[in-house]
């Protein structure tokens, strides 16, 4: 066989090497952080916003030394050419300051620390600034060719009034010794990483699909796949429920992806989809080491990444060495735990195993997991980490030597989380009560000096609103309208919050927090996120104030379709796939496709006897007339599910109108279950238990888009029938009605794009947790008169009906009904 195709190695940061090639080049900052062994983890809040206030004071510092000395050198870029073990070697950085005196050359590093010392004791000074200015000492001696350099690390208070300096002489054999070293370590990495690369090529070719046989349909939505990665092209897949939208995805995009050098992000947004992909790679892997073709090595890594929040060991998140043991001495407990190492080779990686193996080494969970990401093939994770800006994998996403392909499943909700994304509020209520807290109670504050100045902040943003709303006589009345934003003021805001922070820094005593700091720095980011969320511009925004419930300011996003577009720019293919995206002009418009992106639709894989759908279009679940219709609602459902023992899911559009229903019923034949807001993941777990443990007939109430109607499955008997209890279409309120206005006044489609097809996407959704597998039998009601309506009946799936939507209207439901039952009955036995 011909070798293998040789990748140029992806390292972490900057670091490139081309083993055929011969070359590798790297920065100063690179040589540092693959040398850390020591040091905490800081991941707080504040760590950020004083390595902003950092910069701030680092800049001023080399603006008035460059105002004395002209000759003064600020960011002198450095080049710096070798040779190891017959590397061509370059290195490259910036030095924050260079100048020329009567003993020779001086490098200045310039790094900001929260207190000063004096004097400045060197066993104190973090040892990554010390080695930063011995290796720009040592390249300016090779690059100028002296011996007469020497270096000052200045360190700077966030302020910029504190400065300390320590000078150091330059270490020339020491400083050599350590970068050859390094290096020597990095070429030896490449040539285990490069064997990895010649792997991948050899499974991408050989991977086989993780199933023994494929579903009707599945070779159809590889092959298009295929042919979208192979022409670097973006793809919408709208397949029905069944046709094992995940296995093949996965399948078609691994094996692109081994081939070509690129790694792969599956994007989900609920963690029950999560664990679909992890149970279809937990198969992958068991039928690979169970085949002749298994050896020492998995075909591939991967790695579900949960958030910050869900991953933690620590009592509170809190991101602060003196808080955290997890956080405390980090980087030296991870290099002794090897973990970086061991853990990618096991091949697939769940949340549990990387946090039992960092508590086991008093490791930071999520940080860890966030480590290995670098050697991951498949990154299985929230939307957030992609489309949020503010907690993407920003790093990862903005090194361009890297490429991604993207899938995101269940494709129809990435609208309205990125229009959360796009819409910072700014909570006055929030703003008022820590004002209030902190006039009643200095004791727990940070520093009393530093309340005056804090209050008067909070008493300007207070200030600014009450003036809008003064222009705005209208919320009186409605409690909330379209506002017009002075952006000078909060311009202004800005700036006053970035001197704020500042001497809170200074000012600050407690590093280890508080319950006051907690509350402060979370109304800082408030309003530093709104004021960036001020820079987004465009008719897709607007401004917004309220009064009821609360009094807030926020940044409305009607359409992220142009935020979502320039992300995807990003990856080499984004398949955005879900069980319905129809109509396929709504989603390209609202997920930021453009309209040559092609769209394929692929029908149910599954008999169409197995299921009977009935529309009953006798009440009406509409917010002004179901009042009326509630008594004959729960009548219905509790016809329905008296027809045949087994578990039923009953989908409302709202928790209320779930509520008022569920008065109605009465449960003496089957045991009732209802969906609370917000449960836990283990008070599902514990639902879906009792539904597959128990027997007799049960009744799931829950509500359309929640987690029992999507991303989960329900197959034989788990779930015999699906009761749709009208259209779910989103709440008339305020909002909507502006994106309605919005794609009215845009494409003529106001109603369509603001409030039918998402809520007719629920519709589809929640029908589809029934019919999961060949053998599956069950029916699917649908209670509303509007079913019943040409403009919402065209928008069911081709595969429901023979020849028109209307033959789904039942004349006598529980006789349809009966029958389906009867038939199945004479199928099983006969």
């Amino acid at each position: 066989m011909d070798p293998p195709v040789s990748f140029p190695l992806i390292l972490p940061m900057a670091i490139q090497i081309d083993r055929q090639a011969r070359t590798l080049s790297l920065s100063v900052r690179d040589l540092c952080e693959e040398s850390r062994s020591k040091g905490s983890l800081n991941l707080s809040p504040l760590a950020t916003a004083r390595l902003e206030l950092g910069r701030a004071a680092h800049h001023a510092y080399q603006e008035e030394r460059q105002a004395d000395d002209p000759a003064y050198r600020r960011e002198q870029s450095v080049r710096f050419v070798t040779e190891v073990e017959s590397y061509a070697v370059t290195i490259q950085g910036r030095m924050d300051g260079l100048y020329q005196d009567e003993h020779g050359w001086v490098v200045e590093e310039i790094k900001s620390v929260l207190q000063l010392e004096d004097p400045i004791d060197p066993a104190r000074v973090p040892f990554e600034y010390l080695l930063q200015l011995d290796l720009y000492l040592y390249l300016w001696s090779q690059i100028a060719e002296t011996g007469q350099v020497r270096g000052c690390l200045v360190l700077l208070t966030p302020d910029g009034e504190g400065r300390g300096v320590l000078e150091r002489p330059l270490r020339a054999e020491e400083t050599a010794a350590f970068v050859h070293r390094q290096i020597r370590a990095l070429i030896t990495a490449e040539e285990v990483r490069h064997s990895r690369l010649d792997e991948r090529l050899v499974w991408g070719e050989r991977l086989s699909f993780p199933f023994p046989a494929r579903r009707v349909h599945q070779d159809e939505m590889v092959q298009e796949i295929e042919a979208a990665l192979a022409g670097g092209q973006n793809l919408l897949i709208s397949a029905s429920t069944g046709i094992g939208k995940t296995a093949a995805a996965l399948y078609a995009s691994l094996r692109y992806a081994l081939q070509h050098g690129l790694g792969v992000f599956f994007l989900t947004s609920k963690t029950t989809q999560q664990r679909i992909v992890a149970q279809t790679v937990q198969r992958w892997f068991r039928e690979i080491r169970d085949s002749d073709e298994a050896g020492e090595r998995p075909p591939f890594r991967g790695l579900v990444l949960r958030s910050k929040e869900k991953m933690c060991a620590n009592d509170v998140v809190f991101c602060h060495p003196r808080r955290c043991d997890f956080a405390n001495d980090y980087y030296s407990k991870v290099r002794q735990s090897n973990l970086l190492s061991t853990l990618p080779a096991a091949g697939w990686l769940s949340p549990d195993q990387v946090y039992q193996q960092a508590v086991v080494h008093q490791l930071c969970p999520f940080e860890l997991s966030l480590d290995l990401l670098g050697e991951m093939d498949l990154i299985v994770c929230d939307y957030n980490y992609v489309y949020d800006p503010r907690v993407c994998l920003r790093q990862l996403l903005d090194d361009s030597r890297r490429r991604f392909i993207v899938i995101v499943d269940e494709a129809h909700n990435l609208y309205p989380r990125a229009r959360e994304y796009y819409s910072p509020e700014l909570d006055v209520e929030a703003v008022a009560r820590l004002r209030a807290q902190l006039s009643g109670d200095f004791s727990d504050a940070p520093s009393h000096s530093f309340i005056p100045d804090l209050m008067a902040f909070l008493e300007s943003l207070e200030t600014s609103f009450a003036e809008v709303i003064e222009l705005h006589p209208e919320i009186e009345e409605s409690g909330q309208c379209i506002v017009q934003l002075d952006r000078s003021i909060f311009d202004e805001h800005e700036e006053a919050l970035g001197r704020l922070m500042q001497e809170y820094l200074v000012s600050r005593r407690n590093p280890a927090g508080s319950d006051n700091e907690d509350r402060i720095l979370a109304v800082f980011y408030q309003v530093a996120a709104f004021c960036a969320g001020l820079e987004l511009s465009g008719e897709e925004f607007v401004h917004l104030g309220t009064t009821i419930p609360g009094r807030k300011l926020k940044v409305l996003c009607l359409d992220p379709s142009r935020q979502l577009g320039r992300q995807h720019q990003r990856f080499h293919s984004v398949i955005a796939m879900s069980a319905t995206l129809a109509p396929t002009d709504f989603y390209r418009d609202v997920l930021g496709f453009d309209r040559s992106t092609r769209c394929v639709n692929l029908p149910s894989p599954f008999p169409s006897q197995n299921r009977k759908i009935v529309v009953i279009p006798e009440v009406s679940t509409s917010y002004k007339g179901r009042g009326r219709h509630l008594r004959r609602i729960a009548q219905i459902i509790e016809e329905i599910v008296a027809l045949r023992t087994g578990n039923y899911l009953a989908f409302f559009p709202s928790f209320a109108f779930l509520s008022e229903v569920a008065a109605f019923l009465t449960p003496d034949s089957y045991c009732l279950l209802i969906q609370e807001p917000k449960m836990t993941d283990r008070v599902r777990e514990n639902l879906l238990q009792r539904l597959a443990g128990s027997s007799g007939s049960h009744l799931v109430l829950a509500v359309q888009g929640g987690i029992f109607a999507e991303g989960v499955d329900y197959p034989g008997e788990l779930a015999i029938g699906a009761i749709i209890v009208g259209p779910g279409l989103p709440k008339v309120d305020f909002e909507t009605e502006l994106a309605r206005h919005y794609f009215e006044q845009r494409l003529s489609r106001g109603f369509e794009y603001a409030y039918l097809y998402p809520g007719m996407n629920r519709v589809i959704q929640s029908a589809g947790r029934i019919i999961r597998s060949e053998m599956d039998r069950g029916v699917i009601a649908l209670l509303d008169k509007r079913f019943a309506q040409e403009n919402y009946a065209r928008l069911f799936p081709r595969d429901w009906y023979d020849s028109s939507p209307v033959d789904l209207v039942a004349q006598d439901y529980l006789a349809e009904l009966t029958e389906f039952w009867r038939e199945g009955q004479k199928q099983t036995f006969g």
